[in-house]
Protein backbone atom coordinates (compact mmCIF):
# COMPACT_ATOMS: atom_id res chain seq x y z
CA UNK A 1 0.00 0.00 0.00
CA UNK A 2 1.26 3.31 -1.00
CA UNK A 3 1.46 5.14 2.30
CA UNK A 4 0.53 8.79 0.07
CA UNK A 5 -2.45 7.07 0.11
CA UNK A 6 -3.99 7.10 2.99
CA UNK A 7 -5.89 9.26 5.24
CA UNK A 8 -3.99 10.37 8.36
CA UNK A 9 -6.59 9.00 11.72
CA UNK A 10 -8.04 11.14 14.56
CA UNK A 11 -8.47 14.08 12.45
CA UNK A 12 -7.38 17.14 15.03
CA UNK A 13 -5.54 15.26 17.45
CA UNK A 14 -2.63 15.37 16.07
CA UNK A 15 0.50 17.73 17.55
CA UNK A 16 0.77 20.18 14.46
CA UNK A 17 4.60 20.57 14.24
CA UNK A 18 5.39 17.22 14.34
CA UNK A 19 6.76 15.32 11.60
CA UNK A 20 5.21 12.03 12.98
CA UNK A 21 2.28 11.33 15.44
CA UNK A 22 0.88 7.57 16.03
CA UNK A 23 -1.79 6.98 18.66
CA UNK A 24 -1.30 3.05 18.87
CA UNK A 25 -3.69 0.16 19.38
CA UNK A 26 -6.85 -2.30 17.62
CA UNK A 27 -8.11 0.99 15.91
CA UNK A 28 -4.84 1.20 14.10
CA UNK A 29 -3.53 -1.95 13.13
CA UNK A 30 -2.01 -0.31 9.88
CA UNK A 31 0.61 1.42 12.16
CA UNK A 32 -0.23 4.80 10.45
CA UNK A 33 0.33 8.24 11.78
CA UNK A 34 -1.64 10.55 12.13
CA UNK A 35 -0.51 13.45 10.33
CA UNK A 36 0.61 12.11 6.57
CA UNK A 37 -0.05 8.12 6.80
CA UNK A 38 3.25 7.72 7.44
CA UNK A 39 3.58 3.39 8.16
CA UNK A 40 6.14 1.92 11.00
CA UNK A 41 8.66 -0.46 9.58
CA UNK A 42 7.64 -3.86 11.55
CA UNK A 43 10.12 -6.63 13.20
CA UNK A 44 13.32 -6.20 11.91
CA UNK A 45 15.61 -9.03 12.33
CA UNK A 46 19.22 -10.43 12.52
CA UNK A 47 20.36 -13.81 11.05
CA UNK A 48 22.52 -16.11 13.30
CA UNK A 49 25.31 -17.02 11.38
CA UNK A 50 26.64 -15.81 8.08
CA UNK A 51 24.22 -15.66 5.36
CA UNK A 52 26.21 -17.35 2.27
CA UNK A 53 28.54 -15.48 0.21
CA UNK A 54 28.57 -13.83 -3.57
CA UNK A 55 25.23 -12.32 -3.33
CA UNK A 56 25.11 -8.95 -5.26
CA UNK A 57 21.27 -8.99 -5.34
CA UNK A 58 19.19 -9.75 -2.29
CA UNK A 59 18.29 -13.60 -2.60
CA UNK A 60 14.75 -15.32 -2.17
CA UNK A 61 14.14 -16.05 1.30
CA UNK A 62 11.67 -18.77 1.97
CA UNK A 63 10.69 -21.14 5.58
CA UNK A 64 10.88 -24.18 5.67
CA UNK A 65 10.22 -26.78 8.26
CA UNK A 66 7.42 -27.41 10.58
CA UNK A 67 4.62 -25.02 12.49
CA UNK A 68 5.67 -22.16 10.36
CA UNK A 69 2.97 -19.14 9.57
CA UNK A 70 1.19 -17.83 6.57
CA UNK A 71 1.16 -15.96 4.81
CA UNK A 72 4.57 -14.13 5.48
CA UNK A 73 7.36 -11.82 3.48
CA UNK A 74 10.01 -12.25 3.59
CA UNK A 75 13.37 -9.31 2.54
CA UNK A 76 16.90 -10.34 2.62
CA UNK A 77 19.24 -7.46 2.67
CA UNK A 78 23.22 -8.12 1.73
CA UNK A 79 26.47 -6.55 2.46
CA UNK A 80 29.67 -7.73 1.65
CA UNK A 81 27.79 -10.20 -0.47
CA UNK A 82 26.50 -11.74 2.46
CA UNK A 83 22.57 -11.93 3.73
CA UNK A 84 22.91 -10.31 6.90
CA UNK A 85 19.25 -9.53 8.02
CA UNK A 86 15.72 -9.58 6.90
CA UNK A 87 12.18 -7.79 7.31
CA UNK A 88 9.41 -10.17 8.14
CA UNK A 89 5.97 -8.34 7.37
CA UNK A 90 3.96 -10.94 8.01
CA UNK A 91 5.04 -12.63 10.68
CA UNK A 92 2.71 -15.49 13.28
CA UNK A 93 2.86 -15.93 16.67
CA UNK A 94 4.79 -19.85 15.67
CA UNK A 95 7.60 -18.04 14.10
CA UNK A 96 8.63 -17.62 17.35
CA UNK A 97 8.52 -21.17 18.16
CA UNK A 98 8.93 -23.28 15.05
CA UNK A 99 11.79 -25.29 14.77
CA UNK A 100 11.87 -24.68 11.41
CA UNK A 101 14.99 -22.42 9.32
CA UNK A 102 14.84 -20.10 6.46
CA UNK A 103 16.26 -20.93 3.26
CA UNK A 104 18.50 -18.56 1.15
CA UNK A 105 17.61 -19.28 -2.61
CA UNK A 106 19.64 -17.59 -5.53
CA UNK A 107 22.22 -15.28 -6.97
CA UNK A 108 25.20 -16.89 -4.83
CA UNK A 109 26.13 -19.61 -2.61
CA UNK A 110 23.36 -20.21 -0.35
CA UNK A 111 23.13 -20.66 3.56
CA UNK A 112 19.96 -21.97 5.72
CA UNK A 113 20.01 -20.46 9.59
CA UNK A 114 17.82 -20.12 12.17
CA UNK A 115 15.06 -17.08 11.85
CA UNK A 116 15.63 -15.70 15.50
CA UNK A 117 12.21 -13.90 15.39
CA UNK A 118 10.27 -12.54 18.35
CA UNK A 119 6.55 -13.15 18.78
CA UNK A 120 3.90 -11.41 16.71
CA UNK A 121 2.63 -7.47 18.12
CA UNK A 122 -0.55 -7.41 20.07
CA UNK A 123 -3.06 -4.11 19.07
CA UNK A 124 -5.02 -3.75 22.46
CA UNK A 125 -7.27 -0.69 23.37
CA UNK A 126 -4.96 2.23 22.69
CA UNK A 127 -1.86 0.39 23.18
CA UNK A 128 0.56 -1.51 21.16
CA UNK A 129 2.55 -4.57 23.09
CA UNK A 130 5.91 -6.04 21.97
CA UNK A 131 7.07 -9.57 22.92
CA UNK A 132 10.06 -9.35 24.78
CA UNK A 133 12.87 -10.73 22.42
CA UNK A 134 14.53 -13.31 23.94
CA UNK A 135 18.42 -15.08 23.04
CA UNK A 136 19.21 -13.89 19.50
CA UNK A 137 15.80 -12.69 18.48
CA UNK A 138 14.86 -8.83 18.59
CA UNK A 139 11.47 -7.30 18.30
CA UNK A 140 10.25 -3.83 17.40
CA UNK A 141 9.68 -1.15 14.46
CA UNK A 142 11.18 1.51 13.24
CA UNK A 143 9.46 4.63 12.08
CA UNK A 144 10.84 6.64 8.44
CA UNK A 145 12.31 9.39 10.53
CA UNK A 146 16.18 9.65 10.78
CA UNK A 147 18.07 10.37 13.93
CA UNK A 148 19.49 13.61 14.34
CA UNK A 149 20.30 17.00 16.20
CA UNK A 150 17.70 19.32 17.03
CA UNK A 151 15.27 16.33 17.28
CA UNK A 152 13.06 15.74 20.40
CA UNK A 153 11.10 12.18 20.49
CA UNK A 154 7.91 11.97 23.24
CA UNK A 155 5.85 9.02 23.90
CA UNK A 156 3.89 7.42 26.50
CA UNK A 157 5.40 3.86 27.68
CA UNK A 158 3.99 1.64 30.29
CA UNK A 159 6.53 0.57 33.61
CA UNK A 160 7.08 -2.89 33.46
CA UNK A 161 8.52 -4.90 36.24
CA UNK A 162 11.87 -6.71 34.90
CA UNK A 163 15.21 -4.90 34.14
CA UNK A 164 15.42 -4.10 31.00
CA UNK A 165 12.18 -5.29 28.95
CA UNK A 166 11.34 -1.63 27.80
CA UNK A 167 13.46 -0.08 25.26
CA UNK A 168 13.36 3.07 23.11
CA UNK A 169 15.96 2.96 20.51
CA UNK A 170 17.30 4.65 17.75
CA UNK A 171 17.26 1.90 14.63
CA UNK A 172 19.27 0.83 11.58
CA UNK A 173 17.95 -0.35 8.64
CA UNK A 174 18.13 -4.38 8.47
CA UNK A 175 21.90 -5.40 7.10
CA UNK A 176 23.45 -2.50 9.03
CA UNK A 177 25.53 -3.88 12.14
CA UNK A 178 26.34 -0.79 13.67
CA UNK A 179 24.10 -0.07 16.93
CA UNK A 180 21.67 2.23 17.74
CA UNK A 181 22.54 6.12 18.00
CA UNK A 182 20.71 6.14 21.50
CA UNK A 183 18.63 4.18 23.52
CA UNK A 184 16.47 4.29 26.70
CA UNK A 185 16.17 1.52 28.99
CA UNK A 186 12.93 1.47 31.30
CA UNK A 187 12.58 -0.49 33.44
CA UNK A 188 10.60 -0.48 37.63
CA UNK A 189 13.18 1.30 39.18
CA UNK A 190 14.94 3.47 36.64
CA UNK A 191 15.85 4.52 33.57
CA UNK A 192 19.57 4.29 31.44
CA UNK A 193 19.89 6.27 28.67
CA UNK A 194 22.56 6.90 26.08
CA UNK A 195 23.24 8.85 23.05
CA UNK A 196 26.09 7.46 20.76
CA UNK A 197 29.83 10.03 21.38
CA UNK A 198 31.57 10.28 18.20
CA UNK A 199 33.88 6.91 18.76
CA UNK A 200 30.66 5.32 18.93
CA UNK A 201 30.62 4.09 22.05
CA UNK A 202 28.05 3.87 24.33
CA UNK A 203 30.33 2.62 27.64
CA UNK A 204 30.90 6.33 29.13
CA UNK A 205 27.31 7.90 28.39
CA UNK A 206 25.30 6.09 30.95
CA UNK A 207 22.55 7.93 32.57
CA UNK A 208 20.25 6.52 35.41
CA UNK A 209 18.00 8.56 37.42
CA UNK A 210 14.62 7.41 38.92
CA UNK A 211 11.17 8.22 37.31
CA UNK A 212 7.80 9.73 38.75
CA UNK A 213 6.87 7.98 41.90
CA UNK A 214 4.43 5.02 41.41
CA UNK A 215 4.36 1.64 40.29
CA UNK A 216 4.78 -1.03 38.02
CA UNK A 217 1.99 -0.92 35.41
CA UNK A 218 1.90 2.82 35.51
CA UNK A 219 1.88 5.20 32.47
CA UNK A 220 4.69 7.46 31.47
CA UNK A 221 5.34 10.30 29.53
CA UNK A 222 8.58 10.08 27.92
CA UNK A 223 11.16 12.51 26.21
CA UNK A 224 14.71 12.71 24.66
CA UNK A 225 15.77 15.71 23.02
CA UNK A 226 18.73 16.62 21.20
CA UNK A 227 19.98 19.72 20.75
CA UNK A 228 22.29 21.43 17.65
CA UNK A 229 25.39 20.84 19.71
CA UNK A 230 24.44 17.04 20.53
CA UNK A 231 23.81 17.25 24.14
CA UNK A 232 20.59 14.97 25.80
CA UNK A 233 17.58 16.08 27.73
CA UNK A 234 15.54 13.84 29.37
CA UNK A 235 12.11 14.97 30.29
CA UNK A 236 9.13 13.10 32.51
CA UNK A 237 5.49 14.39 32.09
CA UNK A 238 5.27 15.06 36.05
CA UNK A 239 8.66 14.43 37.31
CA UNK A 240 12.11 16.46 36.86
CA UNK A 241 14.57 17.56 33.93
CA UNK A 242 17.81 15.48 33.37
CA UNK A 243 20.52 16.81 31.04
CA UNK A 244 23.41 15.25 29.86
CA UNK A 245 26.44 17.59 27.29
CA UNK A 246 27.30 16.86 24.15
CA UNK A 247 26.57 13.01 23.92
CA UNK A 248 25.06 12.86 20.19
CA UNK A 249 28.41 13.13 18.18
CA UNK A 250 26.98 11.47 14.92
CA UNK A 251 24.11 11.57 12.42
CA UNK A 252 23.70 9.05 10.34
CA UNK A 253 21.11 9.03 7.65
CA UNK A 254 20.70 5.04 8.12
CA UNK A 255 19.62 5.44 11.62
CA UNK A 256 15.86 5.89 12.35
CA UNK A 257 13.90 6.56 15.34
CA UNK A 258 11.85 3.88 16.70
CA UNK A 259 10.45 1.34 19.35
CA UNK A 260 11.45 -2.13 21.25
CA UNK A 261 14.56 -3.94 20.89
CA UNK A 262 17.38 -3.93 18.13
CA UNK A 263 20.12 -5.21 20.42
CA UNK A 264 19.42 -9.35 21.28
CA UNK A 265 21.28 -8.79 24.66
CA UNK A 266 18.31 -6.97 25.70
CA UNK A 267 14.41 -7.76 26.12
CA UNK A 268 12.96 -4.94 24.51
CA UNK A 269 9.74 -5.33 23.49
CA UNK A 270 7.12 -3.00 26.32
CA UNK A 271 3.71 -1.30 26.05
CA UNK A 272 3.56 1.81 23.97
CA UNK A 273 0.46 3.97 23.71
CA UNK A 274 1.84 7.52 21.66
CA UNK A 275 4.61 8.20 19.68
CA UNK A 276 5.79 11.61 18.42
CA UNK A 277 9.00 12.73 16.28
CA UNK A 278 9.28 16.49 16.40
CA UNK A 279 12.36 17.93 13.58
CA UNK A 280 13.42 20.70 16.62
CA UNK A 281 15.02 20.77 20.03
CA UNK A 282 12.16 21.33 22.37
CA UNK A 283 12.31 22.97 25.06
CA UNK A 284 11.39 21.35 29.07
CA UNK A 285 8.78 23.99 29.19
CA UNK A 286 7.24 22.73 25.51
CA UNK A 287 7.66 19.23 26.29
CA UNK A 288 5.56 19.95 29.67
CA UNK A 289 2.90 21.51 26.96
CA UNK A 290 3.22 18.48 25.05
CA UNK A 291 2.57 16.15 27.88
CA UNK A 292 -0.39 17.39 29.05
CA UNK A 293 -2.18 17.30 25.47
CA UNK A 294 -0.64 13.81 25.55
CA UNK A 295 -2.73 13.36 29.05
CA UNK A 296 -5.75 14.41 27.51
CA UNK A 297 -5.59 12.50 24.49
CA UNK A 298 -5.18 9.44 26.10
CA UNK A 299 -7.44 9.49 28.93
CA UNK A 300 -9.98 10.18 26.33
CA UNK A 301 -8.83 6.12 25.09
CA UNK A 302 -8.86 4.90 28.48
CA UNK A 303 -5.23 5.24 29.59
CA UNK A 304 -4.44 7.63 32.48
CA UNK A 305 -0.72 9.16 32.66
CA UNK A 306 1.27 9.37 35.45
Amino acid sequence: MDPSTLQPMFQGLAEPDAEGHWLFGSDNPTMADMISGHLMTPRLSQVLTAGGSGYTVAPTLTRVGSGQSVPQTLTASISGGAVNGYTETDPGSADATAAGTVSVVGGGTGAVFSPGIAPAPTHGAGTLTLADATTNRINGYQTPFEIKRDQTVCLAVKRKALANTTMIVGWWPAGVTRAPLWMVQVTAANYVAFSRSASGNFSGDGQAVAPPAGAVGDWLFLAVTHDAAGARRIDWGNGPTYNQAGVLGLSDPNHRVGIGSNVPAYAGGGEFAELMVFPAAKTASQVAAIYARSKERLLARGITLL
